[in-house]
């Protein structure tokens, strides 16, 4: 059986929307905050924060994201997107030089 490689770069736009929608999923984003910065912390752990507003709160609070969480936010966004994810791929998370990437690995 052939093997299958892919690597999807996503933008800091996109990194920022999949951030955001997985956290009002989750429920830790309520409909009147105001997610105000994302910015990807680095290889170890948590590997991306979000900076956001409340109504009643003015000053940025933070939310870390796990790898877990932030590849599942990204499988998310794409799944939103049509963008095909294989389910029984495996998956990677890299970090690199300010751009998060997805890398999926399908085969033996």
């Amino acid at each position: 059986m052939p093997e299958e490689y892919r690597k999807m770069v996503f933008s800091s736009s996109e990194l920022f929307r999949a951030a955001e929608e997985f956290c009002q999923g989750v429920g830790t984003l309520l409909d009147g905050d105001d997610v105000v910065e994302v910015a990807l912390t680095g290889d170890h752990e948590p590997p991306c924060r979000l900076h956001y507003t409340t109504g009643i709160q003015k000053s940025p609070t933070r939310i870390d994201l796990t790898r877990d969480q932030l590849a599942a936010a990204l499988i998310q966004y794409c799944r939103r997107r049509k963008i095909p994810v294989p389910r029984g791929g495996e998956k990677v998370l890299k970090i690199d030089d300010g751009k998060v990437a997805l890398l999926v690995h399908v085969g033996e």
